[in-house]
């Protein structure tokens, strides 16, 4: 059974009671596929640097999180409503300027729900950012089983990876199985990373699992 000795929402309080480090962890973490949504949005580069930093000031403002317990809600759903609400309000601000209107500050309650559309394209950026956190770690410590994987998700034959990596073909088949273990094994932490309890935890394997085979070792 997993445990939550640390979760993103202790990180969020830290950030939002000042705390540099805690800042830095949350957007590493997150901006990817806060940036990659907003993108897929049909948003500038410009404008998905200023959206997805925006997000982050409006996630650690005390009178967001004061209403966004952990046990209230999912931490992907609370990045989705403030992305989504920060997008259209700046859309707005864009529209009203444009007509001589100035700027209003981004409410924080009674926030825009997120239509089905944009939840789908958001929780596929979140997905294929966890892949590839995953994927790069594997890289960076264990980089011959990254390698077996990278090439047999090309299509390559056993044996052609093994003459590659100049391996036998048990070796690469090894590997390959070892690699695809260590990543589900990573996927599953991460995903518990966003996760206050058990409960919620086991709830976000399941609705994750119609994107990722989060099952077995």
């Amino acid at each position: 059974m997993p445990t939550f000795p640390s979760t993103i929402w202790h990180d969020l309080d830290r950030a939002r009671n000042g705390e540099a480090a805690a800042w830095t962890a949350v957007v590493t973490r997150y901006r990817p596929a806060i940036h990659s949504f907003l993108r897929s949005a049909g948003r500038s580069e410009a404008d998905a640097d200023d959206i997805a930093q925006d997000v982050f000031l409006q996630m650690v403002r005390s009178s967001l999180l004061d209403g966004a317990h952990p046990r209230r809600g999912k931490f992907r759903s609370l990045v989705l409503a403030v992305t989504t609400n920060v997008m259209r309000h700046k859309l707005r601000d864009d529209r009203a300027e444009k007509r001589g209107g100035g700027r209003k500050p981004v409410p924080l309650e009674g926030q825009d729900v997120p239509a089905p559309e944009e939840e789908e394209r958001f929780d596929r950026e979140w997905v294929k950012r966890m892949v590839a956190s995953a994927l790069e770690e594997l890289a960076r410590t264990r980089p011959l089983y990254h390698e077996a994987l990278r090439l047999s998700l090309e299509d390559r034959t056993q044996a052609q990876i093994a003459q590659t990596l100049g391996k036998s073909s048990a070796q690469v088949n090894n590997h390959i199985h070892r690699a695809k273990k260590w990543v589900r094994r990573r996927l599953r932490a991460l995903v518990r990373e966003s996760c206050a309890d058990a409960v919620t935890y086991r709830e976000e394997l399941a609705y994750l699992g119609k994107y990722l085979d989060l099952e077995g070792e």
